[in-house]
């Protein structure tokens, strides 16, 4: 027997409903993997602390009217590092990173600021903006420098050492004894400079055994802690306390 041929609304009827069960079943498989929960996203190693300072009468620390802030005397300006316990070992160099300029300026015969924490391969651009005729002098970097600076003129130095908290490059005015400043210098990222807050915070560092240095330059106190082990799960606040026991002398 032929066949009578389909009619060709009938195809077309035939067409859409295949083409809806089509459809369809293509947005419950979207619906159902937008219903899915997010991936939680990967932990990483994180370090929070507070630097404090505390006093003795028996012993003035005659800088501390400038740093220290609030009843708990949160420690600012004050320049904290983390170093891994194992002296060999190095954190890894970024090698993408952007390097940056810093301004180190001259005001009311001072540095301005007087201490910078800055990343190896940054600069750093030293100006004079008042009328006295200052310098610029570091003994310390390789090779040194000294340059003579009237007002509105300023120089850009690339510092060469970085050896950390426990060497800054010191930096004076010949013209000026009282004027100095220091600047950080870092190979790594872990370093961090505090404000009136007194805080300082690391993250995305490799899981060991560490400790912190910690320098305030301008008013001579230095701290090496013991070491402690870090890993992801680690969430107790390294606090640190300094005292009196901690001033080094100006002459060093």
């Amino acid at each position: 027997m032929q066949r009578s041929p389909r009619h060709p609304r009938t195809r077309d009827l035939i067409a859409g409903y295949i083409l809806y069960f089509i459809c369809s079943a293509s947005f419950c498989s979207h619906a159902q993997e937008s219903q899915k929960a997010p991936e939680a996203p990967k932990k990483s190693t994180e370090l929070k602390g507070t630097i404090h300072y505390q006093p003795d009468a028996s012993k003035p620390w005659r800088f501390g009217r400038y740093y220290l802030h609030g009843p708990q005397k949160l420690l600012a300006e004050a320049v904290v590092e983390l170093v891994p316990a194992d002296e060999k070992t190095e954190f890894p160099v970024a090698s993408e990173r952007t390097p940056k300029t810093h301004l180190m300026d001259q005001e009311n015969f001072m540095f301005v600021p007087e201490t910078l924490a800055i990343h190896a391969g940054d600069k750093v651009r030293f100006k004079n903006s008042e009328e006295a005729f200052h310098n610029v002098m570091c003994l310390d970097d390789k090779p040194p420098f000294n340059v003579n600076l009237a007002k509105g003129q300023d120089h850009i130095h690339l510092p060469k050492l970085a050896e950390g908290v426990k060497n800054p490059l010191h930096i004076r005015c010949v013209f000026h004894g009282a004027m100095q400043g220091w600047i950080f210098v870092f190979k790594h990222p872990f370093f961090h400079q505090t404000d009136k807050s007194g805080t300082f915070h690391f993250t995305g560092f490799p899981e060991g055994r560490y400790k912190l240095r910690v320098a305030h330059p301008s008013g001579g106190l230095f701290l090496e802690t013991k070491e402690r082990e870090w890993s992801k799960s680690a969430n107790e606040p390294w606090n640190i306390t300094l005292t009196p026991e901690h001033l080094k002398a100006q002459s060093e």
